[in-house]
């Protein structure tokens, strides 16, 4: 999440504006708590009067395509839940509403929806406070980050390796490195004990490493889409000898056999010319297959699959290309494979 204060500040301007709609008396903010069932939200609300205890997800901006993602958090954290950030437009709090994502941002706007007692307010249409809006950004999800927290997610050992080779698998500076190690500590996601690192709180660094990399990382991958004439490639053709890896829906189906793919990602590096060939792919901004550099080095693979993109990176795909069947095949594959 952002730095303390700029949270304190989200909270505390939204739940003014929640005052002035509803009596909800004096509040006090826990932050960071583990629930019931050991997972960590960044925060629960207590309401004097009306509203019940909320667990609390904290953005600093949405977008339309990081919704599908914090749908999926909130639903694995216990009820009620909500989420704060600093604006929500009209259009996305429509579909925060469609979806049932109760939410408060610091213009006004919000859907609250409470059976017991009943309570239901929906605003929109206020507008962001621009003055007001706060710009600090921690550099562990920037583009070079992201890289470095993908290797630390996906190979248990990384952690325990030297600088310079994680450096080396992920493409980075080795400084780089050094300044993720240190904000990982900072932000009490990873701690050293008998000189050895473990990690703290992964599932919540998984969800912000997901939201961060739809936004941050994915755009600068190089992307372009393809077509091709062979729409069963995928269960054919042997994509490792070109250093070609599945993801998104035509991994997912490998993994899981749930999901029929109408849309293929690969990622690909200095071989995708012969791949290209091989399958006869022609340029098409509307094609189905969907075509991103590898921004990864010596990962280890799954035994059976050794064609497929790491699953945090397939989990990634499904859910920035949404919809409730990707969605839920997404679920499917986190609890098997990043639980």
């Amino acid at each position: 999440m952002t730095h303390k204060t700029t949270v304190i500040e989200i909270v505390d301007k939204a739940l003014l504006h929640l005052r002035q709609v509803i009596p909800i008396g004096e509040t006090q903010t826990e932050w960071e708590q583990r629930t019931n069932d050991n997972f960590v939200v960044d925060a629960i609300v207590h309401f004097e009067k009306l509203l019940q205890d909320y667990q609390i997800e904290i953005k600093k901006h949405i977008r339309r395509d990081v919704i599908g993602a914090i749908q999926m958090f909130l639903e694995r954290v216990p009820n009620p839940s909500m989420l704060i950030t600093t604006y929500v437009t009209p259009p996305i709090a429509k579909e925060l509403r469609e979806r049932n994502i109760q939410f408060i941002d610091t213009a006004g706007n919000m859907y609250i929806k409470q059976e017991k007692p009943f309570v239901f307010v929906f605003i929109t249409g206020k507008r962001e406070d621009k003055p007001d809006r706060i710009t600090t950004r921690t550099r562990l999800f920037r583009q070079a980050a992201l890289r470095v927290l993908f290797i630390l997610l996906c190979d248990p050992n990384a952690k325990d390796r030297t600088y310079r080779e994680i450096a080396e698998m992920a493409g980075v500076a080795l400084g780089t490195v050094s300044n993720v190690f240190a904000d990982l500590k900072l932000h009490g996601y990873i701690r050293i004990f008998r000189d050895k690192k473990m990690f703290d709180n992964r599932q919540k660094l998984i969800d912000m490493w997901t939201d961060a990399f739809i936004i941050e990382l994915r755009p600068r991958l190089n992307p372009r889409r393809f077509t091709t004439k062979s729409k069963n490639w995928w269960q054919i053709e042997d994509t490792t000898e070109f250093g070609v890896y599945l993801g998104g829906e035509t991994a997912a189906a490998k993994l899981t056999g749930y999901l029929h793919p109408e849309n293929a990602t690969v990622y690909v590096g200095e071989q995708f010319g012969k791949f290209a060939k091989v399958l006869k792919l022609r340029r098409d901004n509307h094609g189905e297959i969907f075509v991103l550099d590898r921004f990864w080095n010596n990962l280890p693979k799954l035994d059976e699959f050794p064609g497929v993109a790491p699953p945090l990176l397939i989990y990634a795909d499904l859910v920035a290309a949404d919809g409730a069947r990707n969605l839920e095949t997404a679920q499917m594959i986190r609890r098997q494979y990043l639980d």
